[in-house]
């Protein structure tokens, strides 16, 4: 989740590298990770940091899951 520190224990850089592979644009201000303007943006972004956003194993489609159930 959030709360477990993922601004914190990962680079911007890092963080947008990884969301482009999952489809999503994030944005860096001044090194830092911008929020989006509109709610659908900030609503995504919050997805891919909670790890809510990840890529299929086989088809390679980005899927949002609501589940946080770890295997």
């Amino acid at each position: 989740m959030i709360e477990d520190g993922v601004l914190d224990n990962y680079q911007p850089t890092f963080i947008q590298q990884s969301a482009r592979a999952t489809g999503l644009n994030v944005e860096l201000q001044a090194g830092k990770v911008a929020m989006p303007d509109d709610p659908a943006g900030i609503k995504a972004l919050l997805q891919f940091l909670n790890e809510s956003r990840y890529n299929g194993p086989l088809s390679g489609q980005a899927f949002v899951t609501n589940s946080q159930r770890r295997v």
